[in-house]
């Protein structure tokens, strides 16, 4: 059985650990002989027969899975969806890009035959069929109204056209999936494609509140995510950061241990202590920075942490524009 590889960026491969080419004498080389084994296209480390690893065909499945249970919330998010009576029904258009994607899928007439002449002019100059729908889809868009949301009939029709055409036969996402993730060259690109399309969709849903992740898991790298403690009584020493593939829950403390000071730099929302220790920017300052009065940090109250967070992009970006000796003053 081959052992367990490792990805080496510089040679761009993955290799054995302790195996090593004839011309090298592993004195100064944890490894250099290539891996003989085939690994997933999509996540390039797992071995595997097919081109696509079991694991990363059951992920693919669950965000579809996700698309269509996020689908059935942009109704009720359209009437009535938003934070902070931020309402999608008091949008320029009434509910917003919810309302956009509950409408028909296909274009109108006009739409419709300039797209048609612009995905004849993509396909002349040499593009793929689904690159030449895009290139073309988003020329359409921008003619009109400029962020026009992907409808995901569309994603996914444009996908099952490309498949079609490769096969010579009909193909839909739902009935060929297992042939495409083997046989579709472009199969990567799909699962890209409709992985933006679920954050999109999580994003539009619950108003751009999403899991707080940190950082990677040191033992499978997935990004770790917090776990406000829940209660009246909670406080910062009660939440976790926890891996869901790993299955471990990890204090404070002991993720700090774990990844060392840099911990909280993967964070998007951060609390005030937290926001001082991590970016040296005192906790008056922050305040008033995010107060509704100047606006120039995002805060959000966590209902599940009864605690007020705020954007750490939006800090950094704060900080660095101040004098040296402003952010703590």
């Amino acid at each position: 059985m081959t052992p367990t590889c490792r990805w080496n960026k510089a040679a761009g491969e993955r290799q054995l650990p302790d195996r090593h080419l004839a011309a090298c004498d592993g004195k100064h080389c944890a490894g250099c002989q290539p891996c003989p084994d085939q690994h997933c296209t999509s996540c390039r480390k797992r071995h595997t027969l097919d081109r696509i690893c079991p694991t990363c065909l059951g992920e693919v499945r669950e965000i579809l899975v996700d698309i269509v249970h996020l689908s059935a919330q942009l109704l009720p998010h359209a009437l009535a969806g938003g934070d902070h009576g931020k309402l999608e029904a008091a949008r320029p258009i009434p509910g917003g890009d919810a309302m956009v994607l509950l409408g028909p899928a296909s274009l109108g007439d006009e739409r419709k035959a300039a797209h048609a002449a612009l995905f004849a002019e993509a396909q002349a100059q040499g593009l793929t069929e689904q690159a030449a729908w895009a290139w073309a889809s988003k020329r359409v868009g921008d003619d009109e109204i400029a962020g026009d949301p992907i409808h995901t009939a569309n994603l996914l029709k444009g996908w099952e056209r490309d498949w079609s055409k490769y096969a010579g036969v009909p193909r839909t996402v739902g009935q060929h999936l297992d042939w495409a993730a083997q046989h579709h060259p472009a199969f990567s690109d799909f699962v890209s494609e409709i992985r933006d399309h679920r954050t999109y969709l999580e994003n539009l849903v619950h108003d751009g509140v999403r899991t707080d992740l940190g950082a990677p898991c040191p033992k499978c790298q997935r990004p770790l995510e917090k776990v406000w403690a829940d209660g009246d009584d909670a406080n910062e020493e009660d939440d976790r950061w926890w891996c869901p593939r790993c299955k471990v829950s990890r204090k404070p403390g002991e993720y700090v241990h774990v990844v060392t000071a840099g911990y909280r730099q993967h964070a998007a929302w951060l609390t005030a202590p937290e926001i001082e220790a991590t970016y040296r920017v005192n906790i008056s300052t922050l305040r008033n920075w995010a107060s509704s009065s100047r606006g120039h940090v995002a805060r959000r109250y966590d209902r599940r942490a009864r605690r007020t967070v705020y954007s750490t992009a939006d800090v950094e970006r704060m900080r660095d524009s101040q004098p040296a000796t402003s952010t703590n003053s």
